[in-house]
């Protein structure tokens, strides 16, 4: 059987970074469009939210490459 290892966290990373993407994308369509965002009165803590889910995803990674070096390609240790 095929050590998976090095593709889970491989997978583990590239979502972190897909959701990392995606709070980013969040947070430029709260500064550039504010005015246009009405659901949102509170630009500041939107964007605080926004900011703890990319920390959040961040700390993941670090993570993975803290914890499992050993086990990751070194291309995936430093993107």
């Amino acid at each position: 059987m095929k050590d998976m290892t090095n593709e889970i966290l491989k997978g583990v990373v590239a979502h972190a970074d897909g959701h990392i993407a995606k709070h980013k994308a969040n947070i430029l369509v709260q500064c550039k469009n504010s005015v246009g965002v009405a659901e949102h009165g509170d630009h500041i803590e939107t964007i605080e939210k926004e900011l703890e889910q990319i920390a959040h995803y961040e700390d993941l990674k670090d993570v993975v490459r803290k914890h499992f070096s050993e086990y990751t390609e070194k291309s995936l240790l430093n993107e």
